[in-house]
């Protein structure tokens, strides 16, 4: 089944239950990732953790098409709210470039609000999206963090 969604004045082309990626998730036509919404809040390292039960890590953003993607389905299955993504300096807080749940190196896109990327922190560094404008927040990664929704990503099926 195809889907169309219209999000941040961008068309984006998503597939669902077509076999490609599971039941429950969604991913960009041709993509390597389907996208799960967690329905259950918890802090960033709980989150990952779930994630990684399903095969997975917190979402990796590489493009606005694909942070207009999990905004949207966001919306979508849970309503306004902010949610956890993958990008981070928890596991190695002295990189304070930051880099995803899954080892990739921070490069290229970002949406950051109010300064391209985060610096050195004091305390390990989690990311959150802000879905009213799509934007990306920093927050705590562990009990003195928000307690918020997440999303996954998990290899497709043509894998």
């Amino acid at each position: 089944m195809w889907v169309l969604v219209l999000s941040f004045s961008s068309i984006l082309l998503i597939i669902s239950g077509n076999g490609i990626c599971p039941n429950g998730t969604v991913g960009l036509v041709n993509g390597p990732m389907c996208y799960k919404v967690m329905n259950k809040t918890v802090v960033w390292v709980e989150a990952e953790e779930n994630c990684v039960q399903l095969g997975g890590h917190l979402a990796t953003v590489p493009d606005a098409f694909t942070n207009g993607l999990l905004v949207a389905e966001v919306q979508l299955k849970i309503g306004i709210v902010d949610f956890y993504i993958g990008f981070n300096n928890y596991q190695d807080p002295k990189n304070c470039v930051g880099q995803w749940a899954d080892g990739q190196a921070f490069t290229g896109y970002s949406n950051f609000q109010n300064s391209p990327k985060p610096g050195c922190a004091e305390s390990p560094f989690c990311t959150a999206i802000d879905v009213f404008d799509g934007t990306w927040t920093l927050e705590y990664c562990t009990q003195d963090g928000d307690i918020i929704y997440s999303v996954c990503e998990i290899p497709n099926n043509k894998s």
